[in-house]
This record gives C-alpha cells, sequence and structure tokens, in this order.
C-alpha cells in the first residue's frame, strides 16, 4: 500500500517514491463483533497478512504498507458510544507483513478480548493469553522452516515490523488483557 522506493542490492523498501502521497490502511470499526471464540479468529490487523520466510526471501520484500491506523468505536465524550466486541487481539502492524513508516491504534469504546467468567472451550476468556491484547507493532510470530523436513522452527526478524513509530491511544472501553507499544515478537 502506496509507492515506494527501493534499494538496488537488496530489493527492500527504502522510502516513499518522490512526489506520492498516500499508502495508508486504515481500519475503522465502530460496532459489531468480530471472531467467534478469539483462538485464532477475531483478530484485527492494520497492515497485511504477509507471509514468513528466511531472513531475505521474497516474504521480506513483499506486503509493504506504508502507514497504518486502526480505530475500535467512537471517538468525543459528546458521541454516542458504540460498543464493537473485538473477541481476539488488535495490532496496529501486519500478521507477517512490514510497515515502512508508522502504525497508530486507537480505543475509543468497545471490548478487546473476552472477559473473566465468560468461558469458552473450559478457559475463562482473560486466561488464555493470545487474545485481549492490543499491540502497536505486529504479530510476526509465525515460524518458517529452512529443512525439508517441513519442522517450522526459526522467527524472521523482519515479520510483523513497523520501521517508523508506533502510538496506542486509548481513552476508553476495556482491555481484557495487555496493552504493548511495540508488537508481539
Amino acid at each position: 500500500v502506496g509507492e515506494f522506493t527501493y534499494d538496488a542490492n537488496t530489493g527492500m523498501p527504502t522510502g516513499r517514491l518522490e512526489n506520492t502521497t498516500g499508502g495508508k490502511a486504515e481500519v475503522i470499526i465502530t460496532g459489531g463483533t468480530i471472531g467467534s471464540d478469539g483462538d485464532e479468529n477475531g483478530i484485527i490487523f492494520g497492515s497485511s497478512r504477509g507471509d514468513v520466510g528466511a531472513p531475505g526471501s521474497i516474504h521480506d520484500k513483499l506486503a509493504w504498507v506504508y502507514d497504518t491506523e486502526v480505530k475500535i468505536g467512537t471517538e468525543g465524550s459528546g458521541s454516542v458510544f458504540t460498543t464493537p466486541q473485538i473477541k481476539g487481539s488488535i495490532y496496529g502492524g501486519g500478521e507477517n507483513s512490514h510497515n515502512l513508516n508508522n502504525a497508530d491504534v486507537y480505543i475509543y469504546s468497545g471490548t478487546v478480548g473476552i472477559p473473566t467468567g465468560q468461558e469458552i472451550d473450559n478457559q475463562s476468556g482473560a486466561s488464555y493469553p493470545y487474545r485481549g491484547n492490543v499491540y502497536g507493532g505486529g504479530c510476526g510470530t509465525e515460524k518458517y522452516t529452512d529443512t525439508n523436513d517441513n519442522n517450522k522452527e526459526k522467527y524472521n526478524p523482519l515479520a510483523g515490523i513497523v520501521q517508523g513509530n508506533t502510538t496506542v491511544n486509548i481513552s476508553g472501553g476495556h482491555v481484557v488483557r495487555n496493552v504493548y507499544g511495540a508488537g508481539a515478537m
């Protein structure tokens, strides 16, 4: 998302193409329910899904976004507050993709995660560590294999990266677990 300049040797993005604007992915959720049980669903990403491979592979050169912005709920004390239910977690960046510049997350109202007392698969909603979190950066927790046995055991340090700034602003709502300024990795 956006038009980039690239390093001639590595093929990696280095900046925004001169005289261009844009390159911003926005996710705005003001109501409804996202996900069913928050276990590998109900997850909000500001950027792309991407894929993961060995450092320097084609995966590092694809799925770039210049800026991302995620807004949950309704802004302003004078407005009618909405109550979106996000059953997973929220990431300002991508799952395995990359932000060349910034990622911003705004939580105005609603619930992120599943509060304690709402049991799913014999687990209290808050006891499952991978739901109910807010991250300024990306996820990047998938692993890749560099052997022929398909044993995925290595992380790519660029997966889910935000190369600029991350900002998390929370002015309302309920975050069931934790808030992180950076990403999951």
